[in-house]
């Protein structure tokens, strides 16, 4: 990437691509092998990694309370001494993988940042639930902009590009799934809706994230075309539109 422009409040400027190239810079530095076929991210271990390497604080066992609204946070990244903290209370829980992915976004994309005190209670990034949606959200504020691009790089790091065209067609194949090979056109037809669930679970089952972040990941990606209670058009046509 070339030198990246920061705002006023200390967020990056990243475009989506800059995020994409990111992760899977990161996934070549520790496991090229997960570019190259279809799998889970061992990211527990590409943080557990860095922070040998790095000299990088890993707590995913720490109780980190809640925030001045009352909020749980769930996920932390400090700036001095850098560390990545995970709360407790996600152990083993279907969310873990993707906060890990995030907390470890922020410090990819974030470390050198000096975001600016009032984007959060402190100088710290302290994330809650909120900051962990993904999918379509306004981004309106410095924290919007700043939880989108560590998502996003939890998507890419846990989902990469590379693989998931590929994973999906296999799990096609698998379901015998013989139109629109490589997409997912859903609309309101219940055989299309079930076919779209198996495509999830069996996808889930690759990369070990839930539905919902395989489902906003394909979107990203434009791999699913959902069209579900909108006026429907051919898919041939839907794929010509800019």
């Amino acid at each position: 990437m070339n030198e990246i422009r920061i705002d006023a409040n200390g967020v990056p400027h990243l475009s989506s691509t800059d995020i994409e190239m990111k992760a899977e810079e990161v996934i070549e530095l520790f496991n090229p092998q997960v570019l190259r076929h279809h799998c889970e991210t061992p990211i527990l271990s590409f943080i557990e990694e860095t922070a040998q390497r790095y000299n990088v604080i890993f707590d995913p066992k720490r109780d980190l309370g809640s925030n001045s609204h009352g909020n749980k946070i769930l996920g932390k990244f400090c700036f001095s001494p850098r560390a990545i903290l995970v709360d407790k209370s996600v152990e083993g829980e279907p969310q873990q993988k993707f906060i890990l992915g995030h907390e470890f976004g922020h410090l990819v994309l974030h470390r050198k940042s000096q975001v600016k005190k009032h984007v959060y209670d402190d100088v710290d990034i302290s994330d809650v639930d909120r900051d962990f949606v993904t999918g379509k959200r306004v981004l309106s504020s410095p924290r919007d902009w700043l939880e989108w691009q560590a998502n996003r790089f939890s998507s890419a790091i846990l989902m990469p590009r590379a693989t998931l065209q590929d994973a999906l067609i296999e799990v096609q194949k698998t379901l015998e799934i013989h139109t629109n090979v490589g997409l997912i056109y859903l609309d309101d037809e219940a055989y299309n809706y079930r076919d779209f669930q198996s495509t999830l679970e069996l996808l889930r089952s690759v990369y070990q994230v839930t539905k919902t972040n395989l489902e906003i990941r394909l979107s990203d990606l434009g791999l699913l075309i959902d069209v579900r209670g909108k006026s429907t058009k051919h898919i041939s046509e839907l794929l010509m539109e800019e």
